[in-house]
Formats: structure tokens, C-alpha cells, sequence
């Protein structure tokens, strides 16, 4: 796997933060080079948030992954970021308490 952290600043100074996991699958005759990626570790400042910096943050992880060919991202989210998410387009298969999953 690989770690990949973003970061958000304003003024030189660090306001937010996500990490991504890369997870390569297990090679198949379909596609040997595809990955996963788990979506960790967000953090924004509290008087930074609702100014889409979060978004931001996940738009240049949706990117990353894009551009390592990841076919989806999973997330478990906590109850107060569970909106965020779903309004980024991840879907739970199941309950509330499920990761959430964007296939990317």
C-alpha cells in the first residue's frame, strides 16, 4: 500500500487534511494494475469548514485516484461527516453504519 496525505493552507498556515491509502488488488487477467483507495484521517479547522475545503481536499484525492487507475474509494465515515460524503456521491450497499463506496 501507499500513503498519500493533502493538505489545505491559507496564509502559510495548515487548515485541513486527508489522507489516502492505496490498495492494490490482487492482479487479474482483466486488469493488472488496478487499485482501491481508502479515504482517512480528514480534518479542516473548525472556523475553515462549510467553505469547501473539504471538497477540495476530496476532489484532489477523487484525482490521485483517478489518475492511479483506482476503481473506487471507501470511506467509514463518522455520523457528523456521513452528509459529506454522501453529497460527494459515496453510497452505502447496505446500513448507515456500512463504509461508504464511490466507484470511481
Amino acid at each position: 500500500g501507499n500513503l498519500i496525505n493533502f493538505v489545505a493552507e491559507k496564509n502559510a498556515e495548515l487548515i485541513g487534511v486527508i489522507s489516502l491509502f492505496l490498495i492494490d488488488k490482487i492482479p487479474s487477467p482483466c486488469e493488472i494494475n488496478g487499485c482501491w483507495g481508502y479515504v482517512t484521517n480528514v480534518y479542516v479547522k473548525p472556523e475553515c469548514r462549510n467553505n469547501g475545503v473539504g471538497s477540495k481536499l476530496l476532489d484532489f484525492v477523487k484525482d490521485h485516484s483517478v489518475a492511479n487507475k483506482c476503481e473506487l474509494l471507501v470511506v467509514w465515515p463518522s455520523e457528523r461527516s456521513y452528509p459529506f460524503y454522501k453529497r460527494a456521491g459515496f453510497k452505502s450497499e447496505k446500513r448507515e453504519k456500512d463504509p461508504l463506496v464511490l466507484v470511481i
